[in-house]
């Protein structure tokens, strides 16, 4: 459950990701052009800086809530940049991640072999309506959804479309690669689940009178999990 909280947490800051303002100007012609991108590059790096270091800090204090001290703290924070040491290349996770939203959903398919060769703003605005649709979300909602993300790409491509595709990048990069970890954490519950529902069908099989209140709540909390995700 802790680490499923984590993976939900992580979820939780794209959406900061996705909000996060940016600083955006009127173009001019030749060298001013040019300086402007650079001086945006630089304030988009200082940006994402800022907010890996706020992840950090938030993940620190996510850490201590669950009971964590100090020293599990850092032996946790040096396991999981061992971990990140040992990973294939970020495209290559990315793609995987895709090939298991495509198993979910079946109107993506094809998307983990093409997603390269997509514009970041059509990519993240399927992508995202997609995700929307699978967890069901109210329709008003849908639409409203679909309605950000069309001002979101008519606004960034007007005024700086360079930084709109390496934002929007970016986004979806992390936002594969947390829900990928969300699918993993809800589908080891469910087989949790299932395996729970089992034995409780075979004591009572056995035993009638059995008090499975605990089997019960451990039932009940997955699925309680499971529509968290979905909000």
């Amino acid at each position: 459950m802790k680490k499923l909280f984590v993976s939900l947490f992580a979820s939780s800051v794209l959406v900061l990701i996705f909000n996060t303002d940016g600083q955006t100007g009127t173009a001019d012609a030749g060298d001013n052009t040019a300086n402007q991108q650079d001086d945006s590059e630089e304030n988009l790096d200082e940006t994402f800086n800022e907010i890996d270091q706020r992840i950090e800090k938030s993940l620190e204090r996510l850490l201590r809530r669950t009971g964590m001290i100090d020293e599990e703290i850092e032996q946790y924070k040096k396991d999981l940049a061992e971990k990140r040491a040992n990973l294939p290349p970020e495209n290559v996770r990315v793609g995987q991640g895709i090939q298991k939203i495509e198993r979910l959903m079946p109107e993506v398919e094809g998307l983990s072999s093409t997603w390269e060769s997509v514009d970041p703003p059509i990519l993240v605005c399927n992508l995202t309506v997609a995700l929307a649709e699978y967890h069901k979300l109210p329709e008003a909602t849908l639409q409203k959804l679909a309605a950000n993300l069309d001002q979101y790409v008519h606004v960034g491509s007007k005024h700086v479309p360079e930084i709109l595709n390496s934002v929007t990048n970016d986004y979806v990069r992390r936002l594969v690669l947390d829900y990928e970890r969300l699918i993993d954490d809800l589908t080891a519950l469910e087989n949790d689940r299932k395996t729970v529902s089992k034995v409780r069908q075979e004591l009572l099989s056995i035993e009638p009178d059995t008090n499975t209140r605990k089997l019960d709540k451990f039932v009940s909390c997955v699925q309680e999990t499971r529509d968290k995700a979905d909000r």
